[in-house]
C-alpha cells in the first residue's frame, strides 16, 4: 500500500470516529426543536420549559447547516439575563430516535398543517390574463 493510500484511510478512520460520538446533554444544557430560523445566527427553539431564543455558535456557523425541525442541544449563557443560549451540538433523525428510545428526549413538539407559509394569505384577484 501507498502512503497516500494509508493517509486516506486514516482520515476516513478520523471522520467516522468523529461521527459516531454521541453528545447527551449534562447540567445547564437541555435538548429543543428549532421552530424558527430568526436570521443573523439566531433561531427560536422549542424545550421543555417553553420557546427559547438561541445563537448558533462560531465554530458551527457554515460547518453544520440547522433548519426548522432540527433537534439540537442547547446550553444557558451564565453570563446574560434572560433565555438567551447557545446551541451545541445538532441531531441527525437516527440519533433523535434513539434519544427518544432511551428517554433523553421526554417533549413532542406540536407539528403545524405541514404548510410553511407563514400566514401569507394571497387575494384572489379577478385577474384576466388574457388582457394582459
Amino acid at each position: 500500500m501507498s502512503l497516500t493510500t494509508v493517509l486516506t484511510q486514516l482520515a476516513t478512520m478520523k471522520k467516522t470516529a468523529k461521527k459516531n460520538t454521541l453528545v447527551f446533554a449534562e447540567d445547564g444544557q437541555t435538548y429543543a426543536q428549532i421552530t424558527k430560523m430568526l436570521g443573523h445566527c439566531r433561531v427560536m427553539a422549542q424545550t421543555e420549559s417553553g420557546e427559547v431564543m438561541c445563537k448558533i455558535r462560531g465554530s458551527m456557523q457554515k460547518r453544520v447547516y440547522l433548519s426548522k425541525g432540527d433537534w439540537v442541544l442547547i446550553a444557558a449563557r451564565e453570563n446574560l439575563a434572560g433565555d438567551a443560549s447557545d446551541i451545541i451540538a445538532k441531531y441527525d433523525t437516527d440519533e433523535v430516535a434513539y434519544l427518544k428510545r432511551i428517554g433523553e428526549i421526554k417533549i413532542e413538539v406540536a407539528r403545524e398543517d405541514g404548510n410553511d407559509d407563514d400566514g401569507i394569505v394571497f387575494e384572489d384577484d379577478d385577474v384576466n390574463i388574457d388582457a394582459v
